[in-house]
């Protein structure tokens, strides 16, 4: 994924007619990436925290050590897809406001044209 990721804003900036414009792809893309963070961030706390309960479960605990794992378990994935969302979106939403800047803004050329009664 990484190497995809990588490779689609290589080949938007290659593309890009000047360097501001590739900039701002570039920084449009990573911002859309770091917007999915709190995606990953769920698919990975779900993981750990079945591992955890998995692993719990293995050692031949009791229902109540089970239990408790499972409540610390879903604590820590919804403290840690919390912190994923906080990142992401805030560092997302920077990054493609700035990337839009890039690429939209800048300068115009405007002629304007008078008209002379005589």
């Amino acid at each position: 994924m990484l190497l995809l990721a990588a490779g689609l804003v290589a080949l938007a900036a290659i593309l890009a007619p000047t360097a501001r414009r590739a900039f701002g792809r570039g920084f449009v893309l990573s911002g859309v990436l770091f917007l999915s963070a709190p995606l990953t961030g769920l698919l990975l706390s779900g993981r750990a925290a079945s591992e955890v309960i998995s692993d719990a479960q293995a050692a031949g605990g009791s229902e109540l050590d089970i239990a408790a794992t499972a409540a610390g378990a879903t604590i820590g994935a919804g403290l840690m897809t919390g912190l994923f969302s906080l990142v992401g979106l805030v560092i997302g939403g920077i990054f493609v406001i700035l990337g839009l800047v890039l690429v939209l803004g800048g300068r115009r050329e405007v002629i304007v044209v008078e008209r002379r009664e005589s």
